[in-house]
Parts: C-alpha cells; sequence; structure tokens
C-alpha cells in the first residue's frame, strides 16, 4: 500500500507518519509550554510594572504633601510671632497710639494669616482625613490665632481675660499649637533626612 506521490509503503509509512505526528506533538506542546512562559513572565513583568507605578506614586504625593505641610508651618510660623507682637502691643495699648496703631495692624494680619490658613487647611484635607492629627493640630492652630484676634479687639474684657492677656497666654497658646501641628506633621511623613555619600 503506497501512500501518496511519495510511495512510501509498510512499515515505512507508518514510522514516517508516527514521525510526523510525534514531530508535530512536540512542536505544538513547544510552542504550548514557550507561550504559557512567556505569558507568566509577561504578568509578572506587569505586576512589576504596577507595582513600581504604585511606589513612584506614593514616593510623589509624600514628597508633594511635605511641601504641603512645610508651607503650611511656615505661615504658622510667621502667624506665631505676630500673636506675640499682638500679646505686647495690646498690654501697651492705653499707653500710647502708637501702640495702639500696632495692634490694630498685628490684629489684621492675624487675620489674613487665619483665612490663609484655611486654605491651606482645605489642601490638606483633599490629601488627609478631617479627623487626622495633622488636620486637627492645623484646626487648633486656626483656632488659636482667632481666640487671641478676637480677645485682642475687645474693648472690655473680664479679670481672667485681662490676666491671660497679660501674661501672654494667647501667645503661648499659638505657639502651643503650632508644636503640636509640627510634631504631628513629621509623625506622618517622617523626619529623616537623606544621607549625603
Amino acid at each position: 500500500m503506497a501512500i501518496g506521490a511519495f510511495g512510501i509503503s509498510g512499515d515505512v509509512a507508518f514510522t514516517v507518519l508516527g514521525a510526523v505526528a510525534v514531530s508535530g506533538f512536540t512542536a505544538w506542546l513547544t510552542a504550548y509550554t514557550t507561550n504559557r512562559r512567556l505569558d507568566k513572565q509577561l504578568a509578572s513583568e506587569e505586576a512589576r510594572q504596577a507595582a513600581q507605578l504604585r511606589h513612584d506614586r506614593e514616593l510623589n504625593d509624600l514628597a508633594e504633601l511635605r511641601r504641603l505641610l512645610d508651607e503650611t508651618s511656615q505661615l504658622a510660623s510667621q502667624a506665631v510671632k505676630v500673636s506675640a507682637d499682638v500679646a505686647a502691643h495690646w498690654l501697651k495699648r492705653t499707653e500710647s497710639d502708637l501702640a495702639k496703631v500696632r495692634l490694630q495692624a498685628g490684629r489684621q494680619e492675624l487675620r489674613t494669616q487665619v483665612a490663609a490658613l484655611m486654605e491651606y487647611q482645605q489642601r490638606i484635607m483633599l490629601r488627609l482625613p478631617r479627623d487626622s492629627a495633622v488636620s486637627q493640630a492645623l484646626d487648633e492652630v486656626r483656632s488659636k490665632i482667632s481666640d487671641l484676634h478676637e480677645l485682642s479687639g475687645r474693648a472690655l474684657v473680664n479679670d481672667d481675660e485681662a490676666q491671660y492677656m497679660s501674661k501672654g497666654k494667647g501667645s503661648f497658646d499659638v505657639t502651643a499649637a503650632h508644636f503640636a501641628f509640627l510634631d504631628a506633621s513629621r509623625a506622618l511623613v517622617g523626619a529623616e533626612l537623606p544621607t549625603t555619600d
């Protein structure tokens, strides 16, 4: 019995057919296992790239948050200085017109800083929850500045308020709130400086 145009017969034909079948199966198996290996490698590479992208985004987000917290701290630090001036001029407000003018200028500056801190607080709340330690500490800074602004502008104060202002407690409270904000920020973003080698 001859196979096709090749004129192969008998056992040789079955041997040839067997060899062709085995070689076809081997080729298919090789292609199948190669494709599976390549698919696994591609999936692994995609996962690695996705993890690297997440890591890079986290680092960028952290760097952006650090910049924002640094800017906020600078503004709060300026408010600490102004609050000390307001406290000092409040004590002298009855002694000279210049002290009254400086007190009013300082109060206006505190009002401006409260508004600016509110804007920074909104930016921070886009990145952190409202109940985060940083958000709460910044809210306390803003609250203490507002309290000092309000109390330093009163024409009449009771004995406790007069003592509070006379001892500079309003300014100290602003400073303490600022330090609490710094501590909360440092705890969140870390305080380690990069090493230089």
